[in-house]
């Protein structure tokens, strides 16, 4: 009989990882427990429960056996001590005592294998093995009670793949009505429109970039009322008026007329839908085009058109080209754009998560996440912007996680940002997690992408 301790701790993703490679993975097949117990503090015990439903949803089986045990306090050696003494595992046990460490606290998987092995002294009917999954490989090291080398897998993040549902469900979180649940990775003729469009943009030198923000507040007036303008009352007090400047549905949508940006014209109409040879498109026909059934997604799509002219265009391409398969997609991974997380269950007393992500990428279960910007020139917003993404990267994915910070800046502002953002938050690591990407890599980005996955030891 082999029974396996988990230690969890506040990310659950590694203990998933570890459960997953020992009880699917082919070359790891003698070491599958036929009784899973996870360690726990009060603190971490919804979590280990996750743990359980997760593993229990994706496999049918109900073998290996999951118990959970809670430790009392997760930093307190005594108390441990006791917990993992009642266990009494080493009474229960005829084969193999198998501990991975990965998760919990240092006080946890210190005392948890002092006790194990104490209780196993003398005991030579019991094999007690010991691991951790290695951050650094992403790979599982298997060793003997002595500290030797039984077994080391290969890269497992080529071996379990994990979509993003799970990885929500596992963090006690949910896609919220934000999220966007088609995307263009889907289609693959969306793709190149956003890609012809969005490569026309990138390609225009400094002094032209203000005609086109200028273009996109004029349609941002047209399509997206602003209806709460403040203005002073003759008390002086402070109202709201309504502004109502949505177009008529017969009046024509504003395009590129005319001066540096003129040239624009065909590959906005294109990417928006509308034929080559259409003259003054309406807003009716821009209605037919994304809502032809469900009229009520009319204030909708007015909103997610001028939001796509006004930047959101730069989320579409970054989706596109990390799908594209010369970028070395693999057709285990999961993309998304515009996630928006909410928790499946509302914590009485806390404070709810609710946040969202620009481009998320799951590579096995590396998780990478692309937050974008075409802001310039505020580097306080983006310097705001880099904090989150990697916060919000680490809610879901925890201290292994990447993100990159995609912008329009030029090298050396990034180089400088990127240095600013990794040398406050980890000053001196080898590694740094976060990356400011630019102008120059978003024009070149599939040549950036593949480089910066082969960096990450993901085969490309």
């Amino acid at each position: 009989m082999q029974t396996l301790v988990l230690l969890v701790g506040e990310n659950p993703l590694p203990n998933w990882v570890t459960l997953q490679a020992l009880t699917e993975v082919e070359e790891l097949k003698d070491y599958r427990p036929d009784q899973v117990v996870l360690l726990h503090s009060p603190k971490t015990k919804t979590i280990a429960e996750r743990l359980q439903a997760l593993d229990k949803k994706c496999r049918q089986e109900s073998v290996p056996e999951i118990r959970l045990v809670d430790v009392g306090a997760a930093r307190e050696p005594e108390m441990i001590y006791q917990a993992v003494k009642r266990l009494r595992l080493v009474d229960e046990v005829d084969g193999t005592l198998h501990l991975n460490y990965t998760g919990g606290t240092k006080a946890m998987s210190v005392t948890a294998a002092l006790t194990l092995q104490q209780q196993l002294a003398g005991k030579r009917s019991v094999q007690y093995l010991i691991s951790y999954l290695d951050t650094d490989s992403y790979c599982l090291r298997i060793l003997t009670q002595d500290g030797l080398r039984k077994h080391t897998t290969e890269d497992l993040r080529s071996v379990i793949h994990m979509n993003l549902d799970d990885l929500l469900q596992l963090h006690g979180l949910r896609a919220g009505p934000k999220s966007k649940h088609k995307h263009i990775a889907d289609d693959p003729e969306a793709r190149e429109k956003v890609k012809r469009f969005a490569s026309e943009l990138l390609a225009l030198d400094e002094p032209a970039w203000p005609s086109w923000q200028d273009y996109a507040d004029v349609l941002k007036d047209a399509l997206v009322p602003r209806r709460k303008q403040r203005r002073e009352g003759r008390l002086g007090e402070s109202e709201v008026k309504e502004k109502k400047t949505h177009l008529a549905e017969d009046e024509p949508v504003p395009l590129p007329e005319e001066g540096a940006v003129q040239h624009l014209r065909p590959s906005l109409l294109d990417v928006l839908g509308f034929p080559p040879d259409i003259v003054d498109p309406t807003l009716s026909q821009l209605y037919s085009l994304f809502c032809p059934q469900n009229r009520d997604h009319k204030k909708k799509i007015d909103e997610e058109v001028a939001n796509f002219v006004d930047g959101v265009w730069l989320e579409y391409f970054i989706e596109a080209e990390v799908y594209a398969p010369h970028s070395g997609w693999h057709p285990h991974w999961h993309v998304t754009r515009s996630l928006h997380a909410l928790p499946e269950q509302e914590q009485s007393g806390q404070r709810p998560v609710d946040f969202e992500t620009d481009v998320l990428v799951l590579a096995g279960y590396q998780l990478i996440v692309l937050s974008c910007t075409t802001e310039q020139e505020d580097r306080s917003l983006l310097k705001s912007k880099g904090f989150e993404v990697l916060h919000r990267a680490r809610q879901l994915g925890g201290g292994e996680t990447r993100a990159i910070l995609v912008c329009l800046e030029n090298e050396n502002s990034c180089r400088d940002l990127e240095s600013d953002l990794n040398g406050a938050l980890f000053s001196g690591a080898d590694r740094p997690p976060l990356r400011v990407w630019g102008k120059r890599e978003v024009q070149e980005f599939a040549s950036y992408w593949q480089q910066y996955l082969r960096e990450l030891g993901l085969n490309v």
